[in-house]
């Protein structure tokens, strides 16, 4: 079973031998959902190589669960997001993703099948390799930065020294390692 939100829900079947997956995810526009795309697709696939069946769900199957159903589909099936919404909506009438997330499910389908580095306009991209999120501190995760790490008004912003990067531009792939 995928939670998608572990701080509302708790997972109540563990004692019945249900595998989770959960993640602490908030439905808000500040939210990066996407940075948990390929742990909970993989997750999904495993479940479905073994025979298995795998509920998604969230507080209410609206926006979190059918944003990580729609990347599912996106990956696995190489369907575009309208395509992957459409699908979703007809089984679930209320899906209905937050703006943030069907932006995050959009670069997503981008990256996975448009191979032209320039099909984002993010360049250079940088991933910050950091925990999900504090109330799950062991959860590490890759966040595209979508704001220029630079520049941030006058003052220069630049990357964080205690932290790890992956700056990847048209033709290379750097690894920053803090200072």
């Amino acid at each position: 079973m995928v939670n998608c939100a572990a701080d509302y829900s708790d997972d109540y079947h563990k004692e019945r031998g249900v595998v989770y997956k959960s993640y602490h995810l908030k439905d808000h526009i500040r939210e990066d959902i996407a940075c948990v795309f390929y742990d909970a697709v993989q997750f999904l696939m495993d479940c479905r190589a073994k025979g298995g069946r795998c509920l998604v769900h969230c507080v209410q199957g609206i926006s979190r669960s059918a944003t990580i159903c729609c990347a599912y589909l996106i990956l696995t099936e190489g369907l575009t997001y309208n395509q992957s919404y459409e699908r979703v909506k007809a089984r679930r009438a209320c899906a209905n993703p937050n703006m943030t997330f069907i932006q995050q499910l959009m670069w997503w389908e981008k990256r996975l099948q448009d191979p032209n580095f320039h099909s984002l306009k993010v360049s250079p991209r940088i991933f910050l390799i950091m925990s999900h999120q504090e109330n799950d501190p062991q959860r590490i995760v890759c966040r595209l930065l979508t704001q220029n790490a630079f520049q941030r008004g006058e003052k220069f912003f630049g990357l964080d020294p205690r932290g790890m990067s992956v700056i990847q531009t048209e033709h290379a792939t750097f690894i920053w390692v803090g200072n």
